[in-house]
């Protein structure tokens, strides 16, 4: 059976390159992934992390490398007691989490009482927000061998430079797909570690109209990241003279490179 590819251009928010792209060959999974600690404190003290990488106040996130057992120690100043942990950790004794997901340590202290008839006072309320997506390059595949990348900002709240081979699509003609994606907009991850953005874009291909659309939406979980794409295809082949229309669905998952 004959195959056919399209040469073109197509220009919009997505931009579609018409041919085979030489995209890297990433790394379906990397040999290390890294989990998100985090430490709040509340009162004047400071936590230290062993192995190192956490020093709060003034360092108070740190991602170690999976399944790494955290201990966390709290240390007094001249003007305050450790009073509990709270979050991943609880009571007043020792804190130690392991690297298996992202975690939150809450480390309470009080101020030192001057007196024994001094009441200190109760602890805060505390409300913790979830940890954002690890900030990173982005790589991994799809359940069909298609390669996907794409970045995360340093705040762990947006995904940017999103690149996807062509997803195989089901066409009314017999019809070589080979069109990479390349998302130039940036999408926002959600407070539930989502995301979820519909593309267009729209030209001309042998001087015949071409559309592709589509939803590119995934969720995080620290260091890893799994979820599906959607293209939509509608064409004209000059080669064969024929209108063409496809659609395909395809799940994919990727991970930070160390």
């Amino acid at each position: 059976m004959v195959r056919f590819r399209r040469v073109g251009f197509l220009t919009a928010a997505v931009v579609v390159a018409l041919a085979v792209s030489a995209l890297a060959q990433a790394s379906t999974a990397p040999s290390k992934h890294r989990f998100t600690v985090m430490v709040v404190v509340v009162g004047p003290g400071t936590v230290r992390s062993s192995p190192l990488g956490i020093a709060c106040p003034h360092k108070c996130r740190f991602g170690f490398l999976s399944g790494v057992r955290v201990a966390l120690t709290s240390h007094e100043t001249a003007t305050s007691v450790f009073d509990h942990w709270a979050g991943a950790c609880s009571g007043d004794g020792s804190c130690a989490v392991r690297a298996t997901q992202p975690r939150t340590v809450v480390a309470v202290f009080h101020i030192a009482s001057s007196g024994s008839s001094t009441t200190s006072p109760p602890p805060p309320t505390i409300t913790i927000s979830p940890p954002a997506a690890t900030p990173g390059r982005y790589a991994g595949t799809t359940n069909h061998g298609n390669h996907v990348t794409f970045d995360v900002s340093a705040d762990g709240r947006t995904v940017t430079n999103v690149s996807f081979d062509a997803v195989d699509e089901g066409c009314s003609y017999n019809y070589y797909l080979d069109a990479p994606l390349l998302l130039t907009s940036s999408i926002s991850i959600d407070s539930d570690d989502t995301f979820s953005s519909n593309f267009n874009g729209s030209g001309t291909l042998a001087g015949k109209p071409a559309t592709v659309t589509g939803t590119f939406k995934g969720r995080f979980s620290g260091g890893s990241v799994a979820g599906t794409i959607t293209r939509n295809d509608d064409l004209y082949n000059e080669s064969g003279g024929t209108h063409v229309e496809c659609s395909g669905t395809e799940t994919w998952s990727a991970f930070a490179t160390p």
